[in-house]
């Protein structure tokens, strides 16, 4: 390479670098999920070892351009070799940064590498000194250093970065559930992370490929930046505060000791930083310990939650080896546990569904932070620890401190009873899906209560398993599929060998031997399912997926179009370890709904969210990450009505003991909420929104209403009974007619009062003597005044709000000439809204002497808040008038600048929405009432024997038989194109030609739904799938049904006409006479 000439232009060269270098920091800087940027060192650095087209030949790259020209335009002699500025790049590019980029060679001289950034402003000022530094140069230095010392992650990482940015493009919260209820901890928080690739290094990468995202375009809404493309790795990081560094020392100990172990969750390392902490109301700068871990995409708790079962032969296998990884990593940790040829003993100590995970296409075992572990040989039998901490409901008898002192030493035998736990659980869900393990649950919890008098879930009684779970799995064994060939034996290992007394109980070793002799031996069943049905299925999952997914926005990586593309269908080997019907379809809740939900312990999911997984327990995505699951076809209230009728049947299971059968029939009792405490505080999603409000129902009994009079009275007793109980002093009932059949209020209230006074009040027809015109202002108006007087009258206290649920088709015919919303509506919210107990609350939040203006809006905020008088309208009928009045009641008064305190819901929607759309401003926006006028009205069942009667079967179709997808509580039931209402009403209109299935056994191959992810709450009374009831199809519609307040569990489901328990038969499940 030629020499340079003795007047070389050194200055040009190096404004040229600097203005390339420039250029470089603004392209490779990104912004962190805390809002600090951070430079992408590597990528830096790569584009200047290269030569750019404008750089001399002297110079063999950019970077070298860079060091020479930095000394030379000085006239100083460099003072850097090409080898130490390797190690010193990050502290070249932040003296360019401030401009001094010919001073490298002093942190050189006092070994201030790259490496120990970010350096400390004392240090800086003592081991850089010199008289030539221009002012402010250290500080100048240590602002701009931390863009430039983002951490890198690495394998087996485990450094104090003090300061340093956690380059993390995307962080998401991760709400563990303990015991099926969600907790918060701030001082041990779990995170879902994404990273950019620049700093994941070659090793991690090689470790844990299933970590890697691939790109995410610029038009990604959902990154902090459009900076932020190119390929990210995902990770689960789990953090510590100081509070708790003794838990993160056991537990990084232990995942040092697990991570390499067949079948744990990989271990990548830890490190301590400082950021702000969010969780603390001063959001000071805390200190934490980070546990990092590869990231998972769902436990198993999910699994049997979220998903339809496996059905196919092939997909039943794959469950099943998929839980012989489970055994095999217990017996690896429980015999196989080494370090440096060093044998230790390990008691997991949480074996349960929310610590197994899935990555990629295997269900690993997680969470050792409940661990135990020590050097083997220090017990001359068989060892044993004490092994606090735990989950209840899957923990060992011999845990139990039934004398009071203290926690008692156990063997690792207690990890085989766990896992026994869990094999009852997945046994239960692959025969009856979602619904049997809630339902299972539910027993549990009443076997609880019967033998020791105390609340909770367990398998036992402290001492043996609990007689209800062995009959169970008696159950289990009649409901089995022929398709299944594994889950009786694996029932049978479960019974024999580790649901049992700990001298009985096999080892971990056993265990898995048998459950892979159980799986390798087990006979291969005939073909029970086409060929063709079968890969037509393993087709329609991927589709649906996909098609769901686009069509609530979603973008996969690496998709360019919106449009559903071409899709690999299921192999047979992959259906062995993917498990494919995690696939089936999922749809988007609101955070509000998803908090609903998951306060329901027995509706038919427990967890609303497509979760992530990392380590410790089940993760709840922060909630716009959830993708929760389809929860089935919703109850119309046909059906409703005829669960109703068959309440308190008993089962008919003759396998079941006479106390199994109590049990489960007790779970099917209905009545007011107030007879059992069960879980009425606790978990119920009325009760925090119901309680301490007087309920009043409004029934409009003109004539117009004549025809929709049995729709009505299935409305009442439905609402009643879900509503019973939480009105401490009573519910009351009127009439905008005669009112003679009214309910006052009682703390003795019956169903059948109120049944009882519909009958009594329903009105004449429109065209007979007598016929009856509506005006609803004289009820009103009452009911308003009421409270207007109970709280004008100084009295202690403030009086109760009131939930006013209006029936009614809004042909208020007798109300010619006056406007309601100005006539009556209006005025009421005037004097509401002069009323001083709001005013003066209002004023003060504002400033003293605002305008009337900004002392009204703040009036409006105190009344949407506190909700004392709401009016919920449950519109009937398809009158154009009386929608159109309805939906102006709805809409208009927020516009007029009065408080939003009026929703109304059509008769076929969302019994939550009825409930609490006039209470909760997220409920009340999530439907328009405009969207749900039907195009094409249709005529329900009367019965049960009528549904299932087959009709113009000659006219089915593809698309006939295609299952719409179900909504969500708090949702409506749309079909057609989005944002083209066509939401269907029963009433007296003309027949429907929708086929119905023969005996009420319906399954769309093109639907992946089955019977267990109905909407209608187990613990309501359902007798599962009655024979005879019909799932939904486009031309059937009806409410969304909360779970009653305090009823308990079904009883186990009825078997159908194919031999078949629970679920409907799926496509090839025929039993043979």
């Amino acid at each position: 390479m030629s020499r340079f000439p003795h007047d070389y232009n050194f200055r040009q060269d190096y404004d040229d670098a600097l203005n390339q270098f420039t250029e470089l920091r603004a392209l490779y800087t990104r912004r962190a999920a805390c809002g600090r940027l951070f430079v992408l060192v590597p990528s830096v650095t790569k584009d200047l070892e290269g030569r750019s087209p404008g750089c001399n030949l002297r110079y063999s790259s950019d970077l070298e351009r860079l060091r020479i020209a930095s000394y030379h335009r000085l006239n100083e002699p460099v003072g850097i070799s090409p080898t130490d500025l390797k190690s010193y790049l990050s502290v070249l590019y932040t003296l360019l940064d401030i401009g001094f980029p010919h001073l490298v060679h002093l942190f050189r001289q006092q070994r201030l590498d790259d490496r120990r950034l970010p350096l400390s402003i004392e240090e800086l000022r003592s081991k850089i000194s010199n008289h030539k530094l221009p002012s402010r140069f250290h500080e100048n230095f240590y602002e701009k250093q931390y863009a430039w010392c983002p951490i890198v992650f690495g394998l087996n990482m485990g450094e104090q970065y003090y300061g340093r940015i956690v380059p993390v493009y995307r962080k998401r919260r991760i709400q563990p559930r303990k015991d099926s209820h969600r907790t918060t901890n701030s001082a041990t928080c779990l995170w879902e992370v994404e990273l950019p690739e620049e700093l994941v290094d070659q090793g991690l990468r090689d470790e844990v490929p299933n970590a890697e995202l691939g790109e995410r375009d610029s038009n990604d809404e959902d990154l902090v930046t459009d900076k932020n493309t190119g390929k990210r790795w995902r990770f689960a990081l789990k953090r510590f505060s100081r509070q708790r560094y003794r838990n993160f020392e056991s537990e990084r100990d232990a995942f040092r000791l697990l991570g390499k172990q067949h079948g744990m969750i990989k271990y990548i390392g830890w490190f301590q930083h400082e950021e702000i902490d969010l969780d603390v109301d001063d959001a000071t700068t805390s200190e934490f310990w980070t546990i990092v871990l590869e990231f998972a995409e769902f436990d198993l708790c999910t699994l049997f939650r979220e998903t339809n079962p496996p059905m196919l032969p092939s997909e039943i296998d794959g469950f099943w080896h998929g839980m012989l990884d489970i055994s095999r990593a217990l017996k690896s940790i429980h015999h196989d546990l080494y370090q440096d040829r060093i044998r230790f003993d390990l008691w997991h100590g949480d074996i349960k569904p929310e610590n197994i995970l899935r990555v990629g296409e295997q269900l690993k075992l997680a969470d050792p932070g409940e661990a135990t572990y020590r050097r083997s040989g220090e017990d001359r039998g068989a060892p044993v620890a004490p092994v606090p901490g735990g989950t209840t409901t899957y923990a060992a008898p011999e845990k139990s401190n039934r004398d009071g002192s203290g926690t008692p030493s156990v063997s690792k035998l207690i990890d085989v009873w766990s896992l026994g736990c869990v094999f009852s659980e997945a046994a239960t869900f692959v025969v009856t899906g979602s619904q049997g393990v809630l339902q299972f649950e539910r027993v549990r919890h009443i076997a609880i209560r019967d033998h020791c008098n105390a609340t909770g879930d367990a398998f036992h009684d402290k001492r043996n398993v609990l007689a209800e779970v062995r009959e169970w799995h008696e159950f289990l064994r009649c409901a089995v599929r022929n398709t299944d060939m594994f889950t009786v034996a694996v029932l049978d290992l479960v019974d024999k060998h580790m649901l049992v007394p700990h001298s009985q109980r096999w080892n971990a070793k056993e265990v898995c031997n048998k459950l892979q002799d159980i799986l390798e031996t087990s006979d291969t069943p005939a073909r029970l399912v086409p060929q063709s049905i079968e890969t037509m299925l393993e087709e329609i999952d991927v589709y649906e997926e996909r098609r769901n997914e686009l069509n609530l926005g979603i973008k996969r990586v690496g998709s360019n179009d919106g449009g559903i593309e071409a899709h690999t269908p299921r192999t047979p080997s992959s259906n062995k370890r993917i498990f494919p019907t995690v696939q089936r379809s999922r749809h988007r809740e609101t955070q509000f709904t998803q908090a609903l939900r998951d306060a329901v312990p027995n509706s038919s999911t427990g967890s609303t969210g497509r979760t992530v997984r990392g380590v410790e327990t089940q993760f709840h995505n922060a909630p716009e990450l959830v993708l929760p699951q389809n929860p089935g076809p919703v109850m119309t209230i046909w059906a409703i009505e005829g669960k109703l009728k068959k309440m308190g049947k008993k089962g008919d299971l003759s396998s079941l003991t006479s106390r199994a059968r109590k049990s489960m029939n007790r779970l099917m009792r209905s009545g007011p909420a107030k007879d059992t405490k069960l879980w009425q505080d606790k978990d119920d999603p009325l009760h925090n929104f119901l309680d301490g409000v007087d309920i009043i129902y409004l029934i409009d009994n003109g004539s117009s209403m004549f025809y929709h009079w049995e729709q009505v009275s299935h409305w009442v007793k439905v609402l009643v009974w879900r509503s019973l109980g939480y009105d401490d002093d009573g519910m009351e009932m009127c009439f905008t007619g005669d009112n003679t059949a009214c309910v006052k209020q009682s703390t003795s209230q019956k169903i059948e009062d109120f049944t009882t006074a519909i009958d009594l009040a329903k009105p004449p027809a429109p065209n007979e003597a007598g016929a009856v015109r509506t005006n609803i202002q004289p009820m009103l108006d009452n009911i308003i005044n009421d409270y207007i007087h109970s709280i004008s009258a100084g009295s202690k206290g403030t009086p109760k709000k009131k939930l006013i649920v209006v029936l009614t088709d809004g042909v208020w015919d007798g109300m010619k000439g006056i406007d309601v919303v100005d006539k009556v509506i209006k005025p009421k919210l005037d004097f509401l809204m002069d009323l001083p107990h709001f005013t003066e609350k209002a004023k003060s939040r504002v400033p003293f002497g605002s305008p009337k203006d900004v002392v009204r809006a703040e009036v409006i905020k105190v009344l949407e808040e506190e909700r004392p008088v709401t009016i919920q309208f449950i519109g009937f009928g398809h009158d154009p008038a009386g929608l159109a009045r309805l939906r102006s009641l709805d809409e208009d008064l927020e516009r007029m600048g009065f408080p939003d305190l009026i929703d109304t819901e059509p008769a076929d929607g969302d019994v939550y929405k009825m409930f609490l759309g006039s209470l909760k401003s997220e409920i009340d926006k999530q439907t328009t009432y405009a969207e749900t006028i039907p195009s094409t009205p249709r005529t329900p069942p009367t019965s049960f024997e009528d549904a299932s009667s087959p009709r113009s079967r000659s006219d089915t179709t593809t698309s006939d038989l295609t299952l719409p997808s179900s909504p969500l509580p708090g949702q409506s039931m749309q079909y057609g194109l989005p944002g083209v209402g066509s939401q269907f009403d029963f009433g007296p209109q003309e027949p429907s030609s929708a086929p119905w299935p023969q005996g009420g056994h319906y399954r769309s191959i093109s639907s992946t739904l089955s019977s267990r992810d109905s909407a209608y709450p187990a613990d309501a009374g359902s007798e599962w799938d009655e024979p005879g009831l019909p799932y939904r199809t486009p031309n059937m519609a009806g409410p969304t049904v909360p779970p009653i307040r305090g009823a308990s569990s079904s009883s186990s489901p009825p078997q159908d006409n194919l031999g078949h328990r629970g679920n409907l038969p799926y496509p090839g499940d025929r039993r043979r006479s």
